[in-house]
């Protein structure tokens, strides 16, 4: 047998291995925190702390009376949601953990405001990455009597998972507690502790990294508590490593497009009034998804009844450019992938467009899209200025190929939800999805679903696959046309080669690709390097005078 064909097919398992079993799935991690304590006016905000695009954002916040507080908002616009709260059970105000996702990153600072009664109030923000999303929770409220005591919250987990808890202790013996993890959790924030009277109250924030999957226990603890009684209320919440299977309690979804500070916010300033749809206008935002996942919808909000027989139309675009391409242009046209229009006589209120959810994967731009048949169409604003561009002639066309900027002083409420996870994570299945005739979506699906834990393995995997099924057919065709017949070597090169390229592209790693390029460079420079040098020997020359 031609030593070739032992040799060129080794090479290459040899290379795979290399450069595919290096590669690990990311698990959740702790960055850093801040905290605000003993706010005692209206709202307070948080010093600025620095968010990744994709980051979470985990807010614990805690009255000191029987009083509430007003969901976080930030300077970046993320939208928090409650995931967990002791307020049902305890009795005792405002004790609840927040999340958000940042839509971008940057120094964020978080505000909390206050309800009326609530005098005083501390809360914490704790920036995790790589969290693909919440599994389990638990929570417990109970009275204690002794100085000191202790509650454990038990839960099943999946692996490599974080157990994040809160636990706070008040008496009315003027004894301020102390807090401390019995499972050997990491306080990452204590409060300083509240004192009105002989009331008493402190409490943290504390977190687990696991490596193991399973029933799992978490203990917190109080001591230096008032003897005659302690009130405890405790909360634990699984954030999910990539492998994990995220519950509807913590989805990771996010706000696109015009969507204000809160998201949600909308102003009755109506500036689309004097816009002249008459002419065939649509007008979009343009934006890139950060999440692998699914868009949800579109929504604009009416300001008014018509009865002129208006109707309004909305259109969702997707294009995946080349980095420094502008989207949605002759050079990157943009698809349309979902339009709907409104009955005649469009009446006042939110108006969506809600298709079958269409998969996006991070870097995607995505263009959200509304047009009118007639002038005078008024849509409320929101509170800030996003960049507006329009696509002329055209009513929500099927392609955006000549996308330009639109000049107007307006501040149009627009905007659509992304459900999904963040960089680097395979997208989380939603029941009936399907790609129907889209190859590329058919594809990315594959490659995630031989590996849910990191979706470039399983793309590096079908390129292993494809490259020897090529090598097989190359040596069977050579076989075929006869013993004369010899294949170069740096045919197997770039079939190997181009392989692993296309499915590294399919699932968008693009820096795998370098250092796939630069592997190679680096192997073959140094066999050609000994090549020379042996041929440089061979002829003499580099040997000993005779």
């Amino acid at each position: 047998m031609n030593l070739k064909r032992i040799v060129y097919p080794l090479f290459f398992v040899v290379l795979a291995l290399a450069t595919i079993l290096p590669v690990h799935a990311a698990t959740p991690q702790y960055d850093r925190s801040t905290k605000v304590d003993l706010c005692v006016v209206a709202s307070c905000s948080s010093s600025s702390i620095a968010v990744a695009t994709g980051d979470t954002i985990m807010v614990y916040a805690h009255c000191w009376f029987a009083a509430f507080l007003n969901t976080p908002t930030d300077s970046l616009g993320n939208s928090y949601t409650k995931i967990l709260t002791t307020n049902d059970i305890s009795g005792v105000g405002e004790d609840s953990i927040w999340s958000a996702t940042s839509i971008a990153g940057n120094s964020i600072s978080v505000t909390v405001s206050r309800q009326s009664g609530c005098s005083s109030y501390s809360f914490t923000v704790d920036i995790y990455s790589f969290v693909a999303g919440f599994g389990s929770t638990n929570r417990n409220a109970l009275n204690i009597n002794g100085a000191s005591g202790s509650d454990t919250l038990t839960m099943s987990i999946t692996q490599f998972s974080i157990i994040y808890e809160t636990f706070s202790a008040g008496n009315g013996n003027s004894a301020c507690s102390t807090i401390s993890g019995s499972s050997g959790q990491t306080v990452r924030d204590s409060f300083t502790c509240f004192q009105s009277g002989s009331i008493a109250s402190t409490a943290s924030a504390l977190d687990k990294f696991y490596s193991t999957s399973g029933s799992t226990p978490s203990t917190s603890a109080y001591t230096s508590g008032g003897s005659g009684g302690n009130t405890v209320t405790h909360m634990t919440l699984e954030l999910l490593n990539a492998g994990g299977s995220p519950s509807n309690l913590g989805t990771l979804t996010a706000c696109y497009g015009n969507c204000g500070t809160p998201a949600v916010t909308l102003v009755n300033t109506n500036s689309t009034h004097s816009i002249n749809f008459n002419n065939s206008i649509t007008l979009f935002y343009e934006f890139q998804s950060n999440l692998n996942g699914f868009i949800l919808n579109e929504t604009v909000n009416i300001a008014k009844t018509y009865l002129n027989g208006e109707q309004v139309g909305l259109g969702i675009y997707t294009a995946n450019c080349n980095a420094g391409v502008t989207p949605f242009t002759s050079a990157c046209v943009g698809q349309q992938r979902a339009n709907t229009i409104s009955n005649p006589n469009v009446a006042k209120g939110k108006f969506s467009l809600i298709p079958s959810p269409i998969p996006v994967t991070s870097g995607t731009w995505v263009g959200i899209a509304v047009t009118a048949i007639n002038s005078g169409l008024d849509l409320n604003d929101t509170n800030t200025s996003v960049a507006l561009f329009q696509q002329s002639p055209g009513t929500i066309p099927p392609l955006l190929n000549n996308g330009a900027s639109f000049n107007c002083a307006c501040k149009i409420g627009m905007w659509a939800y992304i459900t999904g996870n963040t960089v680097g994570i395979p997208p989380p299945s939603i029941g009936g999805q399907g790609c129907g005739a889209d190859v590329v979506c058919f594809m990315i699906a594959s490659a995630c679903g031989l590996t849910p834990s990191n979706c470039l393995i399983g793309a590096l995997a079908f390129g292993l696959i494809y490259s020897f099924a090529s090598i097989i057919i190359l040596e069977a065709v050579s076989a075929k046309i006869g013993s004369n017949m010899t294949i170069p070597g740096g045919i197997y090169v770039l079939t190997f080669m181009g392989w692993m390229t296309f499915w590294s592209l399919i699932v968008g790693a693009i820096w795998f690709i370098i250092l796939e390029i630069l592997a190679v460079v680096i192997i073959f420079s140094a066999f050609f390097g000994s090549l020379a040098s042996g041929q440089f020997r061979h002829s003499g020359k580099g040997g000993r005078d005779a």
